[in-house]
């Protein structure tokens, strides 16, 4: 099963169970982050390239200098711990069923 299907599935459980789609760091960068969601778009491509700063630049269309501005703005305002691979796989997980289920996090 391709991972959009399974990532599909688990979005429709967690609406049928009322689950908020968000929690921990990433629900306190989604509130900071107002519905612009420059910080969360930019935590979501650096997650999706690997956390490889040129390429996430690049994707971003915006210089390396302010894609690292960015992240260090991301853990001062959430918390994220970048060290801590559980909470980087949960807000990835997070990041992505957003993206299939298409709706704003605030």
């Amino acid at each position: 099963m391709a991972l959009p299907v399974m990532l599909q599935h688990l979005g429709d459980i967690a609406q049928s169970l009322d689950l908020p789609r968000v929690t921990g760091p990433l629900r306190c960068l989604a509130d900071h982050d107002g519905p612009n969601g420059v910080l969360t778009r930019t935590l979501s491509t650096s997650l999706a390239v690997g956390s490889v700063a040129d390429d996430a630049a690049l994707r971003l269309r915006v210089h390396v200098n302010t894609l690292r501005y960015r992240l260090r703005r991301i853990r001062e305002v959430s918390g994220l711990d970048f060290e801590d691979a559980d909470q980087m796989l949960l807000a990835q997980l997070q990041l992505r069923l957003n993206e299939v289920v298409s709706q704003p996090l605030v």
